[in-house]
């Protein structure tokens, strides 16, 4: 789901081998627009349980976004790529990884 204020919208991808979690400022975006996004991914390490993702994303760009996806196979989640389909990422951009230590 997205939304400007004005409008909105959805969309669903069945079958896919990645999970999308929306729009980022690329380089072709306007120097000073930067976005902000928060990504769960849930039960990442249990193997009894298919592992799902929320995100709320903030494009920087009057536009919100919201989704989620499901990882249909019960593997624990060994690796997280980011990139942008269509550019590259602003110079700037930072990535913090936030986990649970076990115990």
């Amino acid at each position: 789901m997205n939304g400007t204020g004005s409008s909105a919208a959805g969309a669903a991808t069945t079958g896919a081998t990645f999970i999308q979690v929306g729009d980022t400022p690329s380089q072709d975006s306007d120097s000073s627009v930067y976005g902000g996004k928060v990504i769960d991914i849930l039960d990442y390490a249990n193997t009894n349980k298919n592992t799902s993702v929320s995100n709320l994303i903030d494009t920087g760009a009057a536009r919100v976004y919201f989704s989620s996806g499901l990882w249909d196979a019960t593997g624990a989640v060994d690796r997280i790529r980011l990139f942008n389909y269509s550019a590259n990422f602003i110079r700037g951009s930072s990535f913090t990884l936030y986990g649970l230590n076990s115990s």
